[in-house]
């Protein structure tokens, strides 16, 4: 499974990732969409180490978080104990997650709807959100977009990253299939140094790229509609030129 072996070195690699410029755009947006609701409930859907949902709980959200990894779930109940951050981590898969109370957000950050890759989970994905969502709720998500992903052309990336006394030396191998709008990412990391000097972890991540149509159906058919999209901003930026991943802000319209 993503991320089974490669969790206590997840924040490392992902360092560069301004997730509090994220979280603060994206609050400003759920704010401005909803002014009238108090104490906004939140779930978080692959919450991996909790840096979103932590940094959501810290704007006095009432923040549930959601993954299917269970070491990504350990690291994110350790790191909200740690700041004294009361947020709800569950270690399920989403598309079998039921919940009685529903939320005013749902957030799915860091391309997460990507790695639903076939139609059945894409629709399963879209309709367990609606079900969720409380009437004029809002989802907000991003995800690999066809037309970036396409013109950039997935490429071999190797990328160095330096610990407290060890280095990650990491190879990103891609595979794309025009036939299923695939790319099956083959991660090598080689730590050096520390405790696991020379040991090597591998990882196969597929994620799905989507185009504006395909996700503006799935959306609609789970009845929820899009109301922005683009880079992230405030208001969000429809892209001049496409970019790799795009975000997504949906309401629930039924």
């Amino acid at each position: 499974m993503a991320f089974s072996l490669t969790a206590p070195f997840y924040d490392l690699i992902y360092q560069h990732r301004n997730i509090a410029r994220e979280v603060f755009f994206i609050t400003k947006h759920i704010h401005a969409r909803l002014p009238n609701v108090k104490n906004v409930s939140l779930l978080d859907i692959g919450s991996g180490t909790g840096v979103h949902a932590v940094l959501f709980g810290k704007q006095n959200f009432k923040v549930t978080g959601v993954d299917r990894s269970a070491e990504m779930i350990a690291i994110a109940k350790q790191k909200a104990h740690s700041q004294n951050i009361p947020i709800h981590f569950i270690h399920k898969d989403f598309l079998k997650f039921a919940s009685s109370p529903h939320y005013d957000v749902i957030t799915s950050l860091f391309d997460v709807a990507s790695y639903m890759t076939t139609n059945e989970q894409v629709r399963a994905f879209f309709t367990n959100v609606s079900s969720l969502l409380h009437k004029n709720g809002l989802l907000i998500f991003d995800c690999w977009y066809g037309p970036g992903v396409l013109l950039s052309r997935p490429k071999i990336i190797k990328q160095r990253y330096k610990g407290n006394g060890f280095t990650i030396h990491r190879k990103k191998t891609p595979t794309i299939s025009y036939q299923t709008n695939t790319v099956s990412v083959h991660h090598n990391l080689t730590i050096y140094g520390g405790a696991h000097n020379h040991h090597t972890l591998e990882e196969t991540h597929v994620m799905r790229y989507f185009f504006y149509p395909e996700l503006e159906n799935y959306l609609q058919q789970a009845g929820l509609k899009i109301i922005e999209w683009g880079n992230i901003g405030f208001p969000l930026r429809p892209p001049k030129n496409p970019p790799w991943s795009t975000y997504i802000i949906a309401q629930k319209i039924r």
